[in-house]
This record gives C-alpha cells, sequence and structure tokens, in this order.
C-alpha cells in the first residue's frame, strides 16, 4: 500500500467534511460516509485482517473522528469549524500515515512515531468528547446516566489503545485501565456541576487524564521520577488555575 494513499485519504476527509459545513443537509451524509471511509482505509491500512490489530489500531482514529463530529456540531463559529475540519483532516492523514509505513515500509518507521500521533489523537478526542456531552447535558437536556455511560466507555477505550499502541502489557496495566478510566469519569460528572462553559470544563477533565495517563507510562516503565510529577502536575495545575480564573462564568 503506498504512503502517499493516506494525503489522499485526509483529502477526501477534509472534502466530504466541508461539503457537511458548506450545506448543512448533507452534514449527516458526511459524518457516514467518513466513518464508513475511515474503517475501510484503517483495515486496508492493517493488511486487510480483521484480527486483534486492526481493532486496536481503529480505536483511535474513529474516536477522534466521532468526537470531532461531536464537536462541530456544536460549535458556531466558522473560523473554529474550519480549523477543526482541517485538524481533523491532518491528524487522521498523519496516524493513517504511520500505520501504512509500520505495517508495509517497516524500513522507514521511526520507532514510536505512531505511538506519539495516537497519544495526540487520544488527548484531543477526550477534549472533544467530554466538550460535546456537556453541551448534549446543557442544551439538548440528554439524561446524563446516558451521558456518563457512553463516556465511561469511551475513556476505558481510549485508556486501554494507549497502553496497548505504547507496547505496555505488564500486569500491572491491566489495573491502570479500570483505575484510569473511573477516575477521569468520576470527574467528568463532578465538574458537571461547575457553571463554567462545556468548553472550559472539558479541558479541565482532558487535563487530568493527560496526567494521569502520562504518569501511568512513566511508572510502568520505570521512568517515573519527581521531575516528572513535577512536569506533569504544574502543566495540570496551571491549566486548571487559568480556566477557573479566567473563564467566563455563566
Amino acid at each position: 500500500m503506498p504512503i502517499f494513499s493516506a494525503y489522499i485519504y485526509g483529502l477526501v476527509i477534509l472534502f466530504g467534511l466541508q461539503v457537511g459545513i458548506i450545506n448543512p443537509a448533507f452534514f449527516g451524509w458526511a459524518i457516514g460516509g467518513t466513518m464508513l471511509f475511515n474503517f475501510i482505509f484503517v483495515w486496508l491500512a492493517a493488511r486487510a485482517k480483521w484480527n486483534a490489530n486492526f481493532w486496536n489500531f481503529l480505536i483511535s482514529p474513529f474516536l477522534f473522528l466521532l468526537a470531532g463530529f461531536l464537536f462541530l456540531g456544536f460549535s458556531n463559529n466558522i473560523i473554529i469549524r474550519e480549523g477543526i475540519v482541517l485538524f481533523l483532516a491532518v491528524g487522521s492523514a498523519a496516524f493513517t500515515q504511520q500505520l501504512i509505513i509500520l505495517t508495509f515500509h517497516k524500513y522507514q518507521y521511526k520507532n514510536h512515531s505512531l505511538s506519539t500521533i495516537s497519544k495526540i489523537l487520544n488527548t484531543t478526542t477526550v477534549f472533544f468528547w467530554f466538550s460535546g456531552m456537556f453541551s448534549l447535558h446543557a442544551l439538548i437536556k440528554m439524561p446524563f446516566w446516558m451521558i456518563l455511560g457512553a463516556t465511561t466507555a469511551v475513556i476505558y477505550l481510549l485508556t486501554y489503545q494507549f497502553f496497548i499502541i505504547n507496547k505496555i502489557k505488564s500486569t500491572a496495566s491491566l489495573w491502570f485501565v479500570p483505575v484510569i478510566t473511573l477516575t477521569t469519569a468520576e470527574l467528568f460528572w463532578a465538574v458537571s456541576w461547575l457553571p463554567n462553559l462545556a468548553d472550559a470544563k472539558a479541558a479541565l477533565v482532558t487535563g487530568v487524564y493527560y496526567f494521569l495517563t502520562g504518569l501511568a507510562q512513566h511508572f510502568l516503565n520505570a521512568t517515573l521520577n519527581k521531575k516528572t510529577y513535577w512536569r506533569y502536575g504544574v502543566a495540570v495545575t496551571v491549566l486548571w488555575l487559568t480556566i477557573l480564573l479566567t473563564a467566563r462564568w455563566s
């Protein structure tokens, strides 16, 4: 499978979403077509095999697009929408490019390239998803127990994929997945009561998720030290303080 096909894949996503934005009547069709194309393309990039590798590789790009569509559905700023569409196309293309290189051109693959891109997509997915879920609850009055259930499932899949793609398969990692999932889900429920805007609350939870997965990775790789605690801790603390002090309260 040629590497340049990943660029074609990105252009298809970009074109499809642009059509959906220009004509909202086609937005649903654009989402459905893009998700189907994503499924087929990742399957081809994984050597067209229905095995565990395919499903593990599918989690990140599939949920990335799904959460991105959810975020787009509640975005009214045309500049933000265009920026998100471009980011979705570039991010998806970058992931599939590295997957093709890993599968068909291993001599060109650089270590940790796919896991690095996946971590970026997963963290962004968490933000998009949380923001969309908070908006669903606030604007559409969707029952929170349904939102919490769907969110827990998404967090579990992303966390599971995080450990798998980083090739962390120790027995301890089996405990980290449910612990991180339940901790993040509980925090998601806790901040839902804050009067901040959806994006601000989503950023708060995303910061903690990034903190937990980062520390877990270093712990399981035996690279955890005080500098790591400080680096992640300061980043999350600054994020929380900045949002709580500057966000527009409603």
